[in-house]
Formats: structure tokens, C-alpha cells, sequence
């Protein structure tokens, strides 16, 4: 892979990272402020609601995090823009376009394809099966 693609896609990662960061730190300060006003159960449920949903994109942002720091792991140890999967160098437009990619766009599909029988294998084996 050419160092001028390399370097762009760290450089990617590393402002997706810092991004991430401030985003868990603002949600972090948000988590902390504690809703005196809450008149009535419709404003309770709807204050529960919201922080349901700030943890979740908590634990989303935290993943995303994960990925991040493995990806810059991968560049420093020269492992970066190798499929997981085949082994086959993953193409430079994809890495620019989505640089936390670990496969080909074949393998991508392949595995997206299995997750899929997978599941449906999982759901088939029900009670309510139309078999």
C-alpha cells in the first residue's frame, strides 16, 4: 500500500478518534446532570427514555472507539489493509472511503451472506416455523 494512502487513512482514524472522544465526554457530562424538574411519570418515562438512549450510543461510540485503536494497531505493526478473511490487500478506495474496513468488498459480502443464513437458520428452527 502507498505511504501517502496509509498516512491519510491514520489520519482519518485519529480525527475519528478524537471526534469520538469528545462526543463520550460531552455524553459523560450530560449523564451527570440530574432532572430535578420532572413533574409527572410521562416526563420521568421520558427522561428514562433518553438515557436508555445515550447508553447506547455510549456502548456505540465505545465500539467504534475499539475499532479505531485496532486499526491504528494494525498500521503500526504493517498489518493495516490486509483482509482478515482471504488475506488479499483490501483496495485504497475502500480504506479511504471506510478506513476501520478488515475486509475486501468479496470477503465483506461473503461474510454478510453467511450472518444472514446464519440468523435464518436460528429463526427457522422456531416453533412457528411455516415448514
Amino acid at each position: 500500500m502507498k505511504k501517502s494512502i496509509l498516512k491519510k487513512c491514520e489520519e482519518k482514524l485519529i480525527t475519528m478518534r478524537n471526534d469520538i472522544k469528545k462526543s463520550l465526554k460531552e455524553r459523560a457530562a450530560e449523564g451527570l446532570k440530574v432532572e430535578t424538574d420532572v413533574q409527572d411519570e410521562g416526563d420521568m418515562a421520558q427522561e428514562v427514555s433518553n438515557k436508555a438512549v445515550s447508553l447506547l450510543l455510549v456502548d456505540k461510540d465505545k465500539n467504534k472507539l475499539t475499532q479505531i485503536e485496532q486499526a491504528l494497531i494494525r498500521i503500526k505493526d504493517g498489518n493495516y489493509g490486509i483482509c482478515i478473511d482471504s488475506e488479499e490487500e483490501i483496495e485504497e478506495s475502500r480504506l479511504l472511503a471506510n478506513p476501520l474496513a478488515v475486509r475486501t468488498i468479496e470477503a465483506q459480502e461473503a461474510f454478510e451472506r453467511n450472518q444472514k443464513q446464519t440468523a435464518q437458520r436460528k429463526t427457522s428452527g422456531g416453533i412457528f416455523n411455516d415448514d
